[in-house]
């Protein structure tokens, strides 16, 4: 049986004549610099054409091998797979609302699936389509948090609050992951949040001296934190840089598996 396992092809370095197209195509050029730094290049190159593409130009080499139901546990957490493929093998298995999920959701469904061969529902309530989100009926302190949105005017509310509330106040990577989080948390166990609540959580979620719970699965959320703990004056790029480096390795994408490999030269 044909392996499903993550495949690199030998690349000895970045494609000659499509660094020249590169150079030459200003539109080709920006979507290749965005493919390199996402963290979901399926939502940039929309086709495996492009992504072939956009990998050789940059020398990256060859993209993730396909998921597939033969695969094992090992090769399915030692590949890096985008959301949007992970979508759509999901949607291939017959994953409830698989659309509509998180990655992490995603992640854990399929891999559920592999172990046991059984579809489970999501934890996760997934709101009907249609619904007057939020942000349309005039976003306040005051209003119940029904149907929320990760959009420019929610996020500009919550960090223009959080600063009137504790001018001290800057975010934390992760900070948002996990007030996500919270707050389906607390919908979920029927408690009545407001955007004034959501600021407050904001805010301590981001202090300092409050310790960040790790998330259920190995992340780019994870890596990041313990990348910022260990490493000593660094900066956000730097932690992105070590994250595009460890999705490529064929192993667990840690903070330890991107140390050792370093080590490793």
């Amino acid at each position: 049986m044909k392996s499903s396992a993550r495949r690199k092809q030998p690349v000895t370095g970045p494609n000659i004549p499509l660094q020249r197209e590169l150079a030459s195509n200003r539109r080709i050029r920006i979507q290749a610099d965005r493919f390199r730094i996402t963290d979901d290049p399926g939502a940039i190159a929309n086709t495996t054409a492009e992504r072939i593409l956009f990998s050789r130009i940059l020398g990256l080499g060859y993209p993730t091998g396909m998921l597939s139901l033969s695969m094992t546990l090992t090769e399915f957490r030692h590949g890096y797979w985008y959301t949007t493929e992970l979508k759509s093998f999901a949607a291939e298995i017959g994953v409830p609302h698989a659309s509509k999920l998180r990655k992490d959701e995603l992640e854990a469904a399929i891999l559920g699936f592999l172990v046991s061969s059984k579809l489970v529902q999501p934890r996760r309530s997934v709101r009907p389509a249609g619904q007057v989100k939020d942000v349309e009926r005039g976003l306040s302190l005051k209003l119940p948090v029904t149907v929320y949105t990760n959009d420019a005017e929610t996020k500009e509310l919550l960090e223009r609050e959080s600063r009137r509330l504790s001018p001290e106040h800057k975010q934390r990577s992760g900070s948002r992951y996990r007030l996500n989080r919270w707050r389906e948390q607390q919908i979920a166990a029927g408690v009545k949040v407001t955007y004034g609540d959501l600021v407050r959580e904001y805010v301590r979620l981001n202090r300092r001296d409050v310790e960040h719970e790790r998330a259920p699965l190995v992340c780019y959320i994870n890596f990041l934190s313990d990348f910022f703990t260990a490493e000593k004056d660094v900066v956000r790029t730097d932690g992105l840089r070590a994250w595009a480096e460890v999705k490529k390795l064929d192993g667990p994408k840690t903070y330890q598996a991107w140390k050792q490999a370093k080590a490793r030269g």
